[in-house]
C-alpha cells in the first residue's frame, strides 16, 4: 500500500507537486527493488517528473488566466481534464520507452492506467484552482494575491460550492475527491 500527502505553505500546489505526486503513482519501486534496478527507476519517474511538470505548468496557466479573465464563465464549466491531455501520453510514452523498462510501456493496459491517472491528477489540478479562486484567491503556488471584489454570494461560487458538495463537477473529478466533500472531510470551513 502506497499513502502519500502533499503538503504546502499555505499556497497552492506547485506543478512540481503535482507532478511528483504522479509520477510516483506511475512508478511504483518496490522496498525490495535494489542495485541497478532501482537506479534505473528511480531515473525513470525522475524524467517522468519532468515532462509532467511542464504539462501541469500549463494546466495551471490556463486555470488562472481563465479564472482571472472570466471568472463567473470559468467557475461554472465542466471540470473536465481531456482538453489537457492532448500529447501528454505519448510525451510520457516516449520517456519510459527509453528506459530499461521499456517493454512494460507497450501494453495497452498500461497506456490506458497511465492515461487515467495523469486525467485524474490533472482534474485535481484543475479542481484546486478553481477552489482557491472560491475562497477568494488568484495566482499560482504560494504567489496568492486577493481576487478583487471578492463575494462570496455570487452566484457562480454558490454553484462551484454546491457542485462541490453534491459531486457535479464533471466527469473527470476524482470519485474519492467528490466522495471527502460529501463526508466533509476537506472543504468544511467553506460550506459553513
Amino acid at each position: 500500500m502506497q499513502f502519500g500527502l502533499l503538503i504546502t505553505d499555505h499556497g497552492k500546489h506547485s506543478d512540481e507537486k503535482f507532478a511528483i505526486a504522479t509520477a510516483s503513482e506511475l512508478i511504483q519501486i518496490a522496498a525490495t527493488a535494489e542495485g541497478k534496478q532501482a537506479i534505473d527507476a528511480r531515473r525513470l519517474e525522475n524524467d517522468i517528473i519532468d515532462v509532467l511538470t511542464g504539462h501541469f505548468a500549463k494546466v495551471s496557466k490556463d486555470e488562472v488566466s481563465g479564472l482571472d479573465s472570466n471568472a463567473a464563465e470559468h467557475m461554472v464549466s465542466r471540470l473536465d481534464p481531456l482538453p489537457h491531455m492532448e500529447g501528454i501520453l505519448d510525451k510520457v510514452l516516449t520517456v519510459c520507452k527509453a528506459s530499461a523498462f521499456k517493454e512494460w510501456f507497450e501494453r495497452g493496459d498500461v497506456k490506458q492506467l497511465m492515461f487515467d491517472k495523469i486525467a485524474s491528477w490533472t482534474a485535481t489540478a484543475i479542481h484546486m484552482h478553481r477552489d482557491w479562486f472560491s475562497q477568494g484567491y488568484t495566482g499560482h503556488g504560494t504567489d496568492l494575491k486577493q481576487v478583487p471584489e471578492h463575494r462570496v454570494d455570487a452566484d457562480y461560487i454558490k454553484t462551484w460550492r454546491y457542485r462541490c458538495d453534491v459531486g457535479g463537477h464533471g466527469a473527470g473529478l476524482p470519485p474519492a475527491l467528490v466522495q471527502q466533500y460529501k463526508d466533509g472531510v476537506i472543504g468544511k470551513e467553506q460550506r459553513s
